[in-house]
């Protein structure tokens, strides 16, 4: 299983997933069921590279964190798609 603990924005510090909602989604990317709190992470609508994705961006900083997909485990059913280098695990 996955060390204990809460995953923050490099760029500014914010507190954005915990380790209770982590899981192996075999992409290689951390992955998420959901944010720590509803209100760190901001959406917006990604069209680049000829798809349709929604950009995850921490609502502090604007940082670029990742993608999130409606093709996760339960409860959420959504897929945090995360760069690693965008997180910092806190002590």
């Amino acid at each position: 299983m996955f060390e204990p603990g809460r995953y923050h924005c490099v760029c500014c510090d914010t507190p954005l997933f915990d380790s209770t909602s982590k899981f192996d989604s075999r992409t290689g990317w951390p992955s998420f069921t959901a944010p720590l709190t509803a209100d760190v992470v901001a959406y917006h609508l990604d069209t680049g590279h000829g798809m349709q994705r929604v950009e995850t961006v921490c609502n502090v900083c604007d940082a670029h964190l990742g993608h999130v997909f409606p093709d996760g485990p339960p409860p959420s059913g959504l897929r945090f798609c995360i760069n690693a280098v965008s997180l910092r695990k806190a002590k």
